[in-house]
């Protein structure tokens, strides 16, 4: 089969932004009914081309730090074709691109605990991937600090909140399932997080000792990136033996979470986000 044209890569990307905007609204629409619609626009490709062309975009969303279809699992193999398709429609479509921020400043409430509801909710940290060739990094750096959509997520306080309280949940009932629940009763929010910034959340090991909580959420899928702050790295430096990431995915849907205990640049790549500016 021949490569991807422009066109047909820009009909797809196309196709996956409608389905995509019909997901974040929580609006029902049918896979197979797009699929059928862009098949016509493409040159002589079936279903399956279609279902992986998806996959790739999805793959790239992700790589961008910007919601993706979940049902379309994320595939690395791609080319800088799609990533420049992708940011040439969003350039050319700024009310999808003003969705995906409002998605990203979302207000959101605490869910209601369940009983030991902590049982079917951790799964195992996403693997690291490779690294991109220099040529498309290039490309993918231009575009992060273009679609900034991870922080903002991280900057909305009522997610961040709302995440929060539901690891408190988690851990009261984590604890509680081991017989420990006058530990249990001890978690809740740092009471010194002004001065100890790395740490959201003080709660315990079954033996008693410290486990200082660091809670990051997102609506979006466990591979999602998010934002780490200099005093939260050095915190998990200074504190390896205690320090918790808990990622909180899939929140407004189906709430989960995965852990990263100790260093955090033992578990992840770091990215230069931002800097300070000074006069002297």
């Amino acid at each position: 089969m021949n490569p991807w044209s422009k066109e047909e890569v820009a009909a797809a990307v196309e196709d996956y932004f409608s389905m995509l905007q019909k997901e974040l609204h929580g609006e029902p629409y049918s896979k197979t009914a797009y699929r059928k619609k862009l098949l016509i626009k493409l040159n002589l490709r079936n279903a399956g081309a279609v279902e992986l062309k998806h996959q790739t975009i999805s793959a790239v969303l992700l790589t961008l730090g910007l919601p993706y279809i979940k049902g379309y699992k994320p595939l690395e193999n791609y080319q800088t074709l799609l990533l420049e398709s992708i940011d040439t429609f969003l350039q050319g479509h700024p009310h999808i691109l003003s969705g995906l921020i409002a998605h990203a400043r979302k207000r959101i409430s605490s869910h209601i605990q369940r009983d030991l509801f902590f049982r079917n909710i951790e799964v195992d940290p996403p693997k690291r991937l490779r690294a991109f060739p220099a040529k498309k990094r290039h490309l993918i750096n231009r575009l992060l600090r273009k679609y900034d959509f991870v922080s903002l997520e991280g900057a909305n306080l009522f997610l961040a909140g709302a995440g929060e309280q539901f690891v408190i949940d988690f851990e009261k009932a984590r604890l509680r399932h081991e017989g420990q629940s006058q530990l249990a009763d001890k978690v809740g929010r740092h009471p010194e997080k002004e001065d100890e910034s790395g740490c959201d959340i003080h709660s315990f090991e079954t033996d008693g000792k410290r486990r200082y909580i660091n809670v990051k959420t997102t609506n979006c899928d466990f591979r999602f990136p998010f934002m780490i702050s200099l005093s939260e790295l050095a915190f998990s430096d200074a504190n390896p033996d205690h320090f918790y990431l808990y990622r909180v995915f899939d929140f407004s849907q189906a709430p989960r979470l995965f852990i990263l205990k100790g260093r955090l640049k033992d578990h992840v790549r770091l990215f230069p986000a931002s800097f300070q500016a000074r006069f002297g």
